[in-house]
């Protein structure tokens, strides 16, 4: 199985739209980070001519822009996980389909997974079989 979510089209895709919005996301990040540094150094040449009081409310609102900013991108980050998790459930349901058909058609009345046997003869491996037809879905 770990193979064939690895391998199918479909997770492939998928990884790679996550990706996608993960480096379109990450790049929004930056740009906002570049954006508070840049305040950040502004604010510390105007030190000595803003009073302590203005100089401490900048000083917060700077603090608080950044953990705003730290809070959507654990809030991004989440959502790009959930998606994921979303994303490969459907893969594993449309392998599940597929595993039920072949087993069918062959008569098998039990899969298991790889990892759980020690000895078996490779004629009852369906791997290959399963991820061609998962790909043509």
């Amino acid at each position: 199985m770990e193979r064939i979510l690895k391998e199918s089209k479909a997770a492939s895709n998928l990884r790679d739209e996550i990706d996608k919005q993960r480096q379109v996301h990450q790049a929004k990040l930056s740009q906002q980070e570049d954006a508070l540094r840049t305040a950040d150094q502004e604010l510390a040449r105007q030190r000595s001519v803003l009073s302590a009081e203005a100089f401490a409310a900048k000083r917060k609102e700077l603090q608080d822009q950044a953990m705003k900013l730290q809070q959507e991108f654990r809030s991004r980050q989440k959502e790009m996980e959930d998606l994921f998790a979303k994303g490969i459930g459907q893969v594993r349901d449309a392998l599940a389909e597929v595993a039920k058909e072949i087993a069918q058609e062959r008569g098998i009345s039990l899969i298991l997974l790889k990892a759980t046997i020690v000895l078996a003869d490779r004629n009852l491996d369906i791997t290959d079989e399963a991820l061609q037809r998962l790909d043509k879905k």
